[in-house]
């Protein structure tokens, strides 16, 4: 925590050293604030090539190429700490902020593994075996819950044009509303650190459940980077001493990469996976200010992200033996590689209470 709290005071010496007031109709404002990250993050994998056929489910006689295979869904709960800064100059505004956790959330994902498989020799591939019950398909084999540690580091650059504006941006008259257009780049990097804590096995394959003694080794680490370069339309309104902004942004050229350790606590056949996928996302944001002095104000901001992506993910699986249960039918494996199909999605929002300071 120390570390993270280090980083927020260099960055707050370099954003204010880094917009200086150039004009008189120039504005600078640094705002430190306190909130809370919510929502999630999903990493879907699947179209695993094995031999020389593709994994596929076999449901009611009918064979269905798989996916996902795996499905991991990684909580988001943490207090955030935050600092920005906004310099704005005529028709120009110019704002940096830096975000991250204060507290190491216990969470749980949910991790699922569809993992009983056979080979067919006449289709010549690997397919699934999914049963259905009273009209529902179950596909999950195998149920991971895992308690999951999270560290994350948020930053966002915006540079906004004032097309409209009823009065100069940076004018301190009481009554006046400006429409803009901008973009930005909203950078957010998230890792998490999980231990099995209960397997759950579907029944046909046994219906088993039970507990991992821990020792304090992971069982599981992952790390996802989201880049988002985004284009905005933003609407911001004063009267007196109240201040309203709303924004929406969109990107078609995200990008989000992962790097998956997978059961680094399992002595035999440990798995490692880097992931590249690009797409959408959509952001949405909506705050309000009051200047309860010429120099102070308390805000309170409101921002919503949702991603979608799906590229590649490279596999290195090392040798080992079964990676649950083991007993009769216990069998081994040698090492192996491959590239399979990868999601990635996600959900984010993010509530802040600000105090900030006008130069």
């Amino acid at each position: 925590m120390l570390g993270r709290v280090s980083k927020l005071l260099l960055c707050t010496s370099i954003l204010a050293t880094a917009f200086p007031v150039w004009a008189a109709q120039a504005a600078f404002e640094v705002n430190a604030g306190l909130g809370h990250l919510w929502g999630s993050t999903t990493m879907e994998s699947g179209n695993i090539p094995w031999g020389q056929g593709t994994a596929f489910y076999y449901v009611d006689d009918e064979k269905v190429l798989i996916y996902p295979r795996t499905s991991i869904e990684f909580p988001l709960d943490a207090f955030l700490a935050s600092i920005d800064a906004s310099y704005t100059v005529g028709n120009l505004a110019l704002k940096a902020a830096i975000r991250t956790n204060l507290n190491d959330p216990n969470t749980k994902a949910v991790d699922n593994e569809m993992a009983v498989a056979y080979w067919d020799e006449e289709e010549n591939g690997w397919y699934y075996r999914v049963y259905s019950n009273g009209g529902q398909t179950y596909s999950a084999d195998v149920e991971q819950q895992l308690a999951t540690e999270l560290d994350a580091m948020i930053y966002e650059v915006r540079c906004r044009y004032a097309f409209y504006a009823s009065q100069p941006t940076a004018s301190s008259k009481p009554n006046a509303w400006w429409a803009y257009i901008g973009l930005g780049l909203d950078k957010r990097d998230y890792e998490f650190e999980g231990k099995v804590r209960r397997v759950s096995t579907a029944d046909f394959i046994g219906d088993k459940e039970w507990y991992y003694p821990q020792d304090g080794t992971p069982w599981i680490d992952y790390e996802v980077h989201y880049t988002i370069p985004f284009l905005e339309l933003a609407g911001r309104g004063v009267r007196d001493n109240l201040s309203i902004e709303a924004s929406l942004g969109y990107s078609p050229l995200v990008r989000v990469e992962d790097d998956q350790d997978n059961h680094l606590g399992r002595m035999a056949g440990p798995f490692t996976a880097e992931g590249d996928c690009k797409g959408v996302a959509y952001k949405a944001g909506l705050q309000a200010g009051y200047d309860f002095t010429p120099q102070w104000s308390l805000g309170l901001a409101f921002d919503y992200l949702k991603v979608r992506t799906e590229g590649d993910q490279e596999t290195v699986l090392q040798a080992g033996s079964t990676a649950i249960g083991g007993g009769a039918d216990e069998w081994t494996w040698p090492n192996d590689a491959w590239e399979n199909d990868e999601k990635i999605s996600s959900e984010q929002y993010q509530l802040m209470l600000n105090l900030g300071y006008h130069f």
